[in-house]
């Protein structure tokens, strides 16, 4: 027989009285990986024991089971499975000593007692790893049974109550229609419901009256207009470029996309598809194209002296972390420098999915190339009815009338008609100039040259019907510079050129002349308008001979069969010195078209004077064309063209992505330390390892990656976009932490319920509408938003789902609000971006002067949804700002919500609301009834959309009471207070009751109840 010591003996017993001790069967307790131990280890350890390799310590990396489980530098084993004892983990997790406890005390975070407790009785359950939740493919779950089988009204509801269930919570009651329709009408279309619209549904006892209701919601074209604000900030939608001087942008066509595509229910892999590589689409339509401005609302830097190359990557960069966020709820940009160091990103991986986006042709320039024309449907239509037109009247200019008329003009100007020279009787100078007649028959002048100077020549002449006079400007060796003038380099002004017959003027009709130097035409010779700075001027040519033609306004008069005298006064007044005629011609013709003929192109006259039969086709197309763009008799017709072409909308340019031609195509590499201008190895086109591969014959290229991305192996595109509504209704995704999906986000509240979700979304074709309508539908969704004590302490956060939403209502929301209750609301859709009202002087950038001035807008534009107003990143909407809108200039996956004192100086003194105050005031006037008792609850059922309460119809009585008999005493302010900014009161209405009522509708805008969704 075996003997024992008695210290094996009493060993043994202790050892069966822990095993039987409370504290043994919690160390039996299960522990589940990714619930329990990831977060824990994501948290105090993979910083320095996680994927990245480069921060990595101790030989230790515990993201991955094989790596944990082996020996690290030390030669010890960090986990020894089933060992809790053995394991150096525990070891060092519960070591007294500082220098050796993890996590070091210096990062001022230690493991808590339940922490440890949980890494100890996970070992010794064998350590067992997970996957990660998000990053394995979602499985459709079965509904879970509930006890209370009556409430749910579709499948969602069954995971919501079993959830309650277990946390042994009751669901609040349905809200009352009155709230419903507020609430819905808020999340479908960003709007408040018409009082119509409430009585409606109110009264409507058709058991599918809020189905019907939830359809006619999301046929309403403001749901595109509310689901695209939300998108808008995930594409980092702005008007401006970013960066410090911020210019601005012309894109609100991709908004416009947007919008349509919400409306139409594009499927959302659709959606994503054409945003992310629309113009790879074979026969890639407009609107795909269109599509791809999502990528190119990246930020661009136009100071100079950046490096282009480095704001290029910067964009690209963008590209890669938003489509990762956007798309799959990633944090990839934690991977630009290093490995990433909680999720399974490598650096490499990173810049190899970088290359799939490093190949499109915009490069960072101010004229935001490649762009492409993107008219609206009405500028379209538009512009064909006047292309039309045009067309019509371009079609008149080819009629045989039009084609004789040409035939006339050439056959006028081939029959040229003879220049006569004159001979002068008397030349006269005012300075001194001296002339002699050179046997050509021109006049040649020297002596000194004078400053300024005046010539004047006389001749007779007997031709009859003289129509122009031609002034011959001839180089002679003899001037300065062989030129033609007698100034330094051989040049002249001609300040004015006159004629005079028998002493009367005889006016100019037009001047031409072969060649006019810059600024110096001849037409100011013949009007004389400014003799020291205007005239003509043969610079730059002055060693060449040149003509002029000037033609009379009409023929010069025969007073009787003897010679005509003419008179011509040649003046030469330049500023600058000694700009007179050296060597100069004068001859007269009757000929009508000797005008025309020195008007012609050279080419022209060329051709014209070549016989028709010897011209070939190009010859005869260009004088065809020139005849129809010069000929006058033509001008009425050419004048409207030009007017039909002027009256053309604008076409609005947008820039869009385009790929490079594959022999232009960048290297890419791995950039050390994320240093753009120092280069690592060579890199081709990889997704991550970590997810699904990528399907056969996948392009490497963006159109690869969207195709990824909808992949149904995708474990992560359908979680996050579902998440993503869930959040923008109930106010708070099922997984918290939208833009982090990854080892460091919150894990789901109700992961059953996300995952259905999921699957039910790509079930139904990636149809938006339709998951949507799923969600309000649910008796979930139609909850009472009412806190109870027990709720507050069990459900404070309402992630249980306890309740219905209740949530102050977003930036863009809260002005909308207030604008439909006044009736100022413009619903007009789609356009450029407006500029309501906003304090002064905030648009005082350091450069770009023209981009300085907010031109507010007039007319509706001034009410339009705040969907619409002008984005500036640098100086984002101010009101818009106070209520945490973002400023876009990185991707904005949510919003985080906060509750200031500054709302509420927004909410009652921003000149909008003011505005909105007024014309709320004068719609309960005009709507009201005719007493201040129906006024008053007309004004609360309209704000508050449910029948008022007696004690706040009292407590508004009373207010409107006190503010009247004030504004009755003070008839100034009474106007001011209803006026401005509003304008003026229509007849009829009280300056004081409407100052008043102006004060009760600014309360009634600033009621909780009012802000809020609940």
């Amino acid at each position: 027989m075996q003997q024992y010591s008695p210290l094996l003996i009493v060993t043994a017993f202790l050892g069966a009285l822990v095993a039987a001790s409370p504290l043994a069967a919690a160390d039996q307790k299960p522990v589940d990986f990714n619930r329990d131990v990831r977060p824990i280890l994501s948290k105090k350890c993979f910083p320095c024991h996680g994927p990245d390799a480069g921060s990595r310590e101790g030989g230790l990396r515990l993201d991955l089971r094989d790596a944990a489980l082996g020996e690290t530098d030390s030669g010890e084993r960090a986990i020894v499975p089933g060992n809790a004892a053995s394991s150096e983990l525990i070891a060092r997790i519960t070591a007294d000593d500082d220098t050796l406890r993890m996590p070091p005390a210096e990062t001022g975070d230690p493991l808590t007692i339940s922490q440890i407790d949980v890494l100890r009785r996970w070992i010794n359950q064998d350590a067992p790893y997970a996957r990660h939740w998000a990053f394995v493919k979602p499985t459709r779950p079965q509904p879970p049974k509930v006890i209370n089988s009556n409430w749910p009204l579709n499948t969602i509801d069954h995971f919501v109550l079993n959830r309650l269930e277990q946390a042994d919570l009751a669901p609040s009651p349905q809200v009352d229609r009155y709230a419903l329709i507020r609430r819905l009408s808020f999340d479908l279309r960003g709007l408040p419901p018409t009082p119509a619209e409430v009585d409606a549904f109110v009264n409507d006892k058709n058991p599918q009256a809020y189905e019907n209701l939830v359809d006619a919601f999301l046929q309403d074209p403001a749901y595109g207009e509310r689901w695209a604000q939300m998108w808008l900030d995930l594409a980092r939608y702005a008007d401006s470029k970013g960066y410090g001087s911020d210019p601005l942008r012309e894109i609100w066509r991709y908004r416009d996309w947007v919008i349509d595509a919400f409306n139409n229910n594009m499927p959302y892999d659709q959606f994503t598809i054409e945003q992310i590589a629309g113009d790879l689409l074979p026969e890639a339509t407009l609107e795909q194209r269109m599509a791809t401005a999502f990528h190119r609302n990246t930020m661009t830097n136009t100071e100079g002296g950046t490096d282009d190359e480095e704001f290029r990557v910067a964009a690209v960069r963008d590209r890669v972390d938003t489509t990762m966020q956007v798309w799959m709820g990633l944090t990839m940009r934690c991977a630009t420098c290093h490995d990433h160091k909680y999720d399974p990103i490598a650096q490499k991986e990173y810049y190899q999915f970088y290359a799939f986006f490093n190949q499109t042709g915009d490069n960072d320039q101010p004229n935001e190339s490649p762009t492409i024309p993107a008219p609206t449907a009405e500028i379209a239509a538009e512009n064909q009815r006047l292309d039309a037109e045009i067309a019509k009247a371009r079609a008149q200019l080819e009629t045989p009338e039009i084609a004789a008329a040409q035939t006339t003009w050439e056959t006028n100007l081939q029959n040229a008609g003879e220049w006569f020279v004159i001979t002068p009787q008397n030349i006269e100078s005012t300075n001194g100039t001296t002339f002699q007649t050179v046997p050509d028959g021109s006049l040649l002048a020297g002596g000194d040259s004078p400053v300024t100077d005046t010539y004047t020549i006389t001749s007779q002449t007997s031709l009859r019907n003289v129509s122009a006079v031609r002034l011959e400007v001839i180089p002679d060796p003899t001037l300065p510079k062989a030129g033609s003038g007698r100034g330094a380099a051989g040049n002249f002004v001609l300040s004015q050129f006159a004629l005079k017959v028998d002493d009367v003027d005889q006016p100019w009709d037009r001047a031409a002349a072969d060649f006019p130097a810059a600024n110096f035409s001849v037409q100011a010779a013949s009007t004389a308008k400014d003799l020291k700075k205007q005239g003509w001027s043969v610079d730059s040519q002055q060693q060449q001979p040149h003509a002029a033609v000037f033609i009379l306004k009409e023929p010069l008069p025969q007073t009787s069969d003897e010679a005509t005298t003419l008179t011509f006064r040649i003046e030469h007044q330049n500023e600058k010195p000694q700009q007179t005629l050296g060597r100069f011609r004068i001859a007269i013709t009757n000929d009508p078209a000797a005008a025309q003929r020195l008007e012609l192109p050279a080419e022209i006259l060329a051709i014209i004077e070549t016989p028709s039969t010897a011209r070939d086709a190009a010859q005869s197309k260009k004088v065809h064309k020139y005849f129809r763009e010069n000929a006058p008799s033509l001008k009425p017709l050419r004048d409207k063209i030009a007017a039909l072409q002027a009256a053309k909308p604008a076409i609005p340019t947008l820039p869009v992505m385009q790929e490079l031609p594959v022999e232009k195509h960048r290297t890419t590499h791995l950039m050390v330390k994320g240093n753009f201008l120092t280069h690592g190895e060579e890199l081709t086109p990889a997704l991550p390892v970590a997810f699904h591969p990528a399907a056969p014959k996948m392009p490497a290229t963006r159109l690869g990656v969207a195709q990824w991305l909808v992949d149904p192996e995708n474990p992560l595109t359908a979680r996050v976009a579902v998440n993503r509504y869930w959040a923008r209704l109930f106010g708070r995704g099922i997984v918290t932490t939208e833009e982090d999906f990854g080892t460091q986000g919150a894990p789901p509240s109700h992961p059953q319920l996300l995952d259905w979700l999921a699957t039910e979304y790509v079930r139904l074709g990636w149809d938006t509408k339709a998951i949507l309508k799923q969600m309000v539908l649910s008796a979930t969704y139609q909850q009472s938003a009412q806190v109870t004590p027990q709720l507050l302490e069990h459900d404070p956060n309402n992630v249980l789902l306890s309740r219905g939403p209740r949530f102050r209502l977003k930036a863009e929301m809260v002005r909308d609000q207030a604008l439909a209750l006044s009736g100022l609301l413009s619903r007009k859709i789609h356009g450029p971006s407006v500029f309501p009202p906003q304090p002064p002087g905030l648009w005082r950038a350091a450069f770009n002067g023209r981009d300085r001035k907010w031109a507010t807008s007039t007319g509706e534009d001034k009410y339009r949804r705040g969907l619409y107003t002008f984005w500036r990143r640098s100086i984002p909407y101010p009101s818009m700002a106070t209520f945490d809108a973002p400023s876009r200039e990185v991707c904005a996956m949510r919003r985080i919500r906060t509750n200031t004192p500054l709302q509420a100086f927004v909410t009652l003194n921003d000149p909008v609301y003011v505005e909105a105050a007024q014309a709320l005031a004068r719609r309960i006037y005009q709507e009201g009834g005719q007493t201040t008792d129906q006024r008053v609850r007309f004004a609360l059922r309209l704000c508050l959309v449910r029948p008022p309460a007696a004690a706040q119809v009292d407590a508004l009585t009373e207010l409107f009471t006190t503010e009247l008999t004030h504004y009755q005493q003070n008839k100034t302010a009474a106007v001011e207070l209803a006026t401005i900014p509003l304008g003026d009161l229509p007849d009829g209405m009280p300056p004081a009751d409407l100052a008043a009522w102006t004060v009760v509708a600014n309360v009634l805008l600033n009621l909780d109840a009012v802000l809020s969704k609940n």
